[in-house]
């Protein structure tokens, strides 16, 4: 039986239509919970019993007890009352709603750094594919032109050498030389020792072999 309870729990009370009277002096409380009809309420009833009978020390449980406007959690604590006779205790209801809408919220920034994480991860993963891609298309490139410019242009000045030029057109083929070395001295620093030990005339025989 309930035999005493605070203003909060009368302001509660009133606040949202308890059976009267409002401050439930005198109801059977273990019936009430009992017939609420929900999991909490028969927890909470076998909870107090425990504590009645000394089987427990102490009784606690989180709750929900949503309102038709809002979303509401709850703790009830049940201790037992050192007093002599009739065994008594203290039951009390703490609102924990702002603490469990905080770890709701903060659950909430989780999976979403959860997932800003993931998505990182996938475009990092997409731009090192990109990169490797771009760099593979630049090694080809470069191979294409150094074997080229190997293949098709310096067989040619090579044969010049043989020919019967004057001064002035052997200065001429060198100069060509010398700017086709330059145009891919770059490349050679960069690719295989391949490249750099064959002649065009044995780099012909190689893609012919290949």
């Amino acid at each position: 039986m309930i035999i005493e309870t605070n203003k909060s729990w009368q302001e509660f009370g009133a606040a949202n239509n308890l059976q009267p009277p409002g401050d439930s002096l005198g109801q059977n409380y273990l019936d009430v919970c009992d017939k609420s009809g929900d999991e909490s309420g028969e927890l909470t009833a076998i909870g107090i019993r425990k504590v009645l009978s000394a089987e427990l020390q102490a009784f606690n449980m989180q709750y929900s007890c949503h309102s038709p406007t809002e979303e509401r959690w709850f703790v009830v604590r049940v201790v037992k009352l050192k007093a002599a006779g009739i065994p008594q205790v203290i039951v009390s209801h703490e609102n924990i709603t702002p603490v469990i809408k905080a770890q709701e919220d903060l659950k909430k920034k989780e999976m979403e750094l959860s997932q800003q994480k993931k998505m990182l991860e996938d475009s990092n993963i997409a731009l090192k594919v990109l990169l490797e891609h771009r760099e593979q298309d630049r090694v080809r490139l470069e191979e294409n032109v150094l074997a080229n410019v190997r293949k098709l242009v310096s067989p040619y000045l090579e044969k010049l050498r043989f020919q019967e030029l004057g001064v002035h057109n052997r200065n001429i083929i060198e100069i060509i030389e010398s700017r086709l070395e330059e145009l891919t001295s770059p490349f050679l620093n960069r690719l295989t020792a391949l490249h750099r030990l064959l002649s065009p005339r044995e780099i012909d025989v190689a893609v012919l072999v290949r």
